[in-house]
């Protein structure tokens, strides 16, 4: 990537800039060699798995040779019918266990055997579900491995 600035005048003739991207591909493949000047440089890495995606990384370079290493990032959104249950039994776990929680003390107090017993249950099934939800959606969801990146000078 690299930065392009644009003058612009306001009402009382004073100069500002505007820094925008512009994408300018400096090597079809990889691994790369490029002679750039010295000074800061903007790079563009692609995210793997994101078709998209683009990581930014200010690269400074000095008049000496360096290498700079990069592993891109990865994204992997491998997501199937587990997530869509987990979001399903989440709210339903919660219900039943709010459900719960007010039908057993409320037959606790009032020495009613079938409210406690129905609290007991909706409170401990709902737990139970909802517990079973949260890991669902935690165990398929989508994956962000971010790049790591090693510059030398020699």
């Amino acid at each position: 990537m690299q930065l392009v600035s644009t003058p612009t005048r306001d009402a009382v003739d004073h100069v500002h800039f505007r820094l925008t991207e512009a994408g300018v591909p400096l090597c079809p493949a990889s691994p790369s060699l490029l002679d750039v000047p010295p000074g800061n440089v903007m790079l563009g890495f692609p995210v793997i798995g994101d078709a998209h995606a683009v990581e930014v990384e200010l690269v400074h370079v000095d008049a000496t040779p360096s290498v700079y290493r990069r592993t891109l990032s990865l994204y992997q959104d491998r997501t199937g019918k587990l997530r869509t249950l987990g979001l399903v039994a989440t709210p339903v776990g919660a219900a039943a266990m709010i459900t719960g929680i007010v039908l057993l003390p409320l037959g606790l107090s009032k020495d009613s055997d079938g409210l406690t017993t129905a609290g007991g249950i909706s409170l401990g099934v709902g737990t139970a579900i909802m517990t079973f939800g949260i890991w669902a959606i935690r165990r398929d969801a989508p994956t962000f491995r971010p790049g790591a990146a090693n510059h030398f000078a020699f």
